[in-house]
């Protein structure tokens, strides 16, 4: 069984979280592009927004 999020009423699926497998790619990714060129060009704020936002999406629900 896995967990997605959707609309219970009419069955769609509006996200699905990675597999496990999947988390720690992700999750290197993100360190990766918070330390790039372009995300270091941005505003501090910008960036902690885009962390703050991304950081929680890559957890396994399985």
């Amino acid at each position: 069984m896995r967990v997605v999020v959707g609309d219970p009423n009419t069955g769609k699926v509006t996200y699905t979280p990675p597999g496990p497998v999947e988390v720690p790619v992700l999750a290197k990714a993100l360190v990766e592009w918070l330390n790039s060129e372009d995300a270091l060009d941005l505003m501090p704020a910008v960036q902690a927004g885009v962390a703050h936002r991304q950081l929680p999406l890559p957890k396994t629900f399985t």
